[in-house]
């Protein structure tokens, strides 16, 4: 069996775990916060509203007793793009090193620990060269960074970030695997039916005759139609409705040996591969933030595999990195 990393930058071995993480999101002023499953937490801070331009940081901490904080950094404007070259991070006037935009974005272990000793306070932090300066607000986040530490159990510890205190840091709760899920479909993609075609106009007919009217947000006759065989006279159908920014679909599996031969599934995602139905959804059109969902096919049903959002529309084009709130471990069919 193959396996498809279960997403996003998540631990990959995990001890024994002595709490349930349920996954969660929280948004206070100019930051916002995302914990999966797993006991990950990404907490993502902005700039200002307001300024003409766009600046972020993300850190990511996973679940565990002293475990430690990675940071990311971005940048974003309005009106005329910017060359990414000769930044440096400073906190209250003080140079504290280089950043680079030119691979991962990534922080050095002393910039996130300068940062995290000083974002919760009312401190000047800043992203500048000598043309540009972008600055990142601390509003919101004492409240995030607390709700981080409360939700992996660190709160009064010393490892905490906000709500430190004396609590043995080996009472932190250890990571937690996500449930896995073997897809079960052969491999291949959604085939598109031609409108004009027969296996168009007689899945149409399937679908009208099996789907009540009041399932549907439109109506069929405006979809695009798409098809994949599932093996045992089992078919994928899809019905694709493109809207301003996105795609909306929705999915059956058509069953002929079933007491119900047109099966609904929980799924709206439009592209299916192997098995796998995802989705990306931008709210506004530069796309500075997005929603992943994804879903896999157990033989029966389409299974949740992934929550994820680029959290608040803050003007970077493109959002910053996908922040889950649920992932699982999806174990694909052997490639022959």
């Amino acid at each position: 069996m193959r396996r498809i990393g279960w997403a996003l930058g998540a631990l990959s071995v995990f001890a024994c775990h002595v709490s349930a993480f349920e996954g969660m999101e929280f948004e206070y002023k100019d930051w916002y916060l995302a914990c999966d499953n797993t006991g990950t937490c990404r907490a993502a801070g902005y700039a200002p509203p307001g300024r003409g331009y766009s600046a972020a940081v993300m850190f990511t901490r996973p679940a565990g007793p002293a475990t430690d904080v990675s940071g990311k950094l971005y940048l974003g404007w309005y009106e005329e793009e910017i060359p990414l070259t000769g930044y440096a991070l400073f906190i209250n006037g003080q140079d504290m090193g280089p950043v680079s935009f030119d691979d991962d974005n990534a922080l050095t272990a002393m910039q996130v620990q300068a940062l995290l000793a000083v974002v919760t306070r009312d401190a000047v932090i800043e992203i500048a060269n000598a043309q540009h300066r972008f600055g990142l607000s601390g509003s919101g986040a004492s409240a995030v960074f607390r709700k981080m530490d409360e939700y992996q159990g660190r709160s009064d510890t010393a490892f905490a970030v906000v709500a430190k205190g004396n609590r043995a840091e080996s009472q932190v709760p250890q990571p937690q695997r996500p449930e896995p899920l073997r897809v079960l479909a052969p491999a291949g993609e959604a085939v598109l039916l031609e409108s004009d075609s027969e296996p168009y106009q007689r899945t149409l007919e399937r679908l009208k005759a099996g789907v009540p009217a009041d399932d549907l947000d439109m109506a069929l006759e405006d979809a695009s139609l798409f098809q994949a065989e599932l093996g045992a006279g089992k078919r994928f159908i899809a019905a694709c409705w493109y809207l301003a920014y996105n795609e909306m679909c929705a999915h059956w599996v058509s069953d002929p040996a079933s007491p119900t031969p047109l099966q609904s599934l929980p799924s709206d995602g439009s592209l299916y591969v192997d098995g796998i139905v995802s989705q990306q959804r931008k709210a506004r059109g530069i796309g500075d933030c997005w929603e992943f969902q994804s879903w896999g096919f157990d033989g029966e049903t389409m299974v949740p595999t992934l929550n994820a959002s680029s959290g608040p529309c803050r003007g970077i084009a493109g959002g910053i990195d996908p922040m889950p709130t649920f992932v699982r471990d999806v174990i694909m069919p052997s490639v022959q």
